[in-house]
């Protein structure tokens, strides 16, 4: 299988295995994103309804997609 992957930098700014490793860390990003409403995390919808509560709601999420990574770095080879 081939993937071509389009970069906005410049060789002199980004090598190409930093363009592939980027991209890949997009992808635990979404992952991370997922696993913040599914079973891993379980942070459903609470419905907030002032501002006060979608921001605490929204640094709770950011949070756990840190502590998720953070804890996936602790752990790497």
């Amino acid at each position: 299988m081939l993937y071509v992957i389009r970069a906005t930098m410049a060789p002199e700014q980004m090598t190409t295995a930093k363009v592939v490793a980027t991209y890949k860390s997009l992808a635990r990003v979404g992952r991370d994103f997922g696993s913040l409403k599914s079973i891993d995390l379980d942070l459903r919808p609470i419905h907030p309804w002032t501002e006060t509560r979608v921001r605490a709601h929204v640094f709770i999420c950011m949070l756990a997609s840190y502590l998720t990574w953070h804890l996936r770095q602790a752990g790497a080879p």
